[in-house]
C-alpha cells in the first residue's frame, strides 16, 4: 500500500510533467526544426512518465532503456513502412473511388504491418522480462497507453481552444 507522501510525490511529479508538456505544445504549429524540437520534448516527457510509472531503480533503468529504445527504433521503421505502404496502396485516397481489389490489397498491407508490429512487441516482451520484473513489464504497457491518452486529451483541448 502506498503512503500518502508517496502518492503526493507521484502526483506532484506527474503534474510537473504535464505542465511542461502543456507549455511546450504552443509551438507545434511552427515549421521545420521547431517541430522536431517538439517531438524530442514529447519523447523526453514520455521517458520521464514511463520512468515514474514503472518506478525504475537506477540499475533497472540502465538495463531497461537501451532495450526500450531499440524497440522504439524498430517500431519507427514499421510505422514508416506502414505510411509508405498506405500511400502506395492508395489508402490515403477515398475508398469510394477504389476498386474492391485495390481496397482488399490495401487492407492486406495494413494487416501485414500490424502483424510486424505485434511480432516486435512479442519479441521485446521477452527482452523486457530479462531486465525488469514481470509486474513492471505489465505496467510499461499500461503506462504507454496512459501517456498516449494524456497526449491525445491535451491535443483535443488545444484544438478546442482554437
Amino acid at each position: 500500500m502506498q503512503t500518502t507522501s508517496n502518492i503526493f510525490y507521484k502526483m506532484r511529479t506527474l503534474l510537473i510533467y504535464l505542465l511542461t508538456f502543456v507549455l511546450s505544445l504552443g509551438a507545434f504549429a511552427q515549421p521545420g526544426s521547431r517541430w522536431k524540437e517538439k517531438q524530442e520534448k514529447i519523447e523526453a516527457l514520455k521517458i520521464a512518465f514511463i520512468t515514474q510509472e514503472l518506478n525504475l531503480s537506477p540499475q533497472e533503468a540502465q538495463q531497461f532503456w537501451p532495450v526500450y529504445n531499440q524497440l522504439e527504433e524498430e517500431l519507427k521503421v514499421v510505422r514508416k513502412d506502414k505510411w509508405t505502404n498506405r500511400i502506395e496502396a492508395g489508402m490515403m485516397l477515398d475508398f469510394d473511388i477504389m476498386s474492391d481489389a485495390d481496397i482488399e490489397d490495401a487492407l492486406r498491407i495494413e494487416f501485414e504491418t500490424a502483424e510486424r508490429e505485434l511480432a516486435l512487441r512479442k519479441k521485446y516482451f521477452d527482452e523486457f522480462k530479462k531486465v525488469i520484473p514481470l509486474k513492471k513489464v505489465a505496467l510499461l504497457y499500461k503506462a504507454e497507453e496512459r501517456f498516449k491518452m494524456k497526449l491525445l486529451d491535451e491535443l483535443r483541448k488545444r484544438r478546442g481552444e482554437k
